[in-house]
């Protein structure tokens, strides 16, 4: 479902986690990384800026991150026994997670089944 607004939601969110010091990683399979550049380039400059005028928006740019998942057909989860259980994928997936970006405390999943 497009056009609700989850998307500016999720950006604006991680700009806030990102003022806290906390580092932010979007796993995305239809925008890439110049696209989340956007949305958090508007963000810091218009409701990120007025909220905290100190912010600085280098610092507060380089705690989000971005892995472009598309074209991949990564899967997160599977069917087994009538239940959905974490993939193969998922697993693998958390593990690149953990060691290509280890500050990363907070991440956001979009568009991904």
């Amino acid at each position: 479902m497009g056009g609700t607004g989850k998307t500016t939601w999720l950006t604006r969110d991680s700009v806030r986690s990102a003022t806290d010091s906390c580092h932010v990683l979007f796993v995305s399979a239809e925008d890439g990384e110049e696209d989340y550049q956007a949305k958090i380039f508007n963000e810091l400059f218009t409701t990120g800026r007025q909220n905290s005028p100190s912010l600085d928006p280098a610092t507060v740019a380089g705690r989000i991150h971005v892995l472009n998942l598309k074209g991949v057909g990564f899967k997160l989860v599977t069917e087994l026994d009538s239940c959905l259980v974490p993939s193969k994928d998922a697993t693998r997936l958390a593990e690149y997670i953990q060691l290509r970006f280890p500050k990363v405390r907070v991440v956001i999943f979009e568009t991904l089944s």
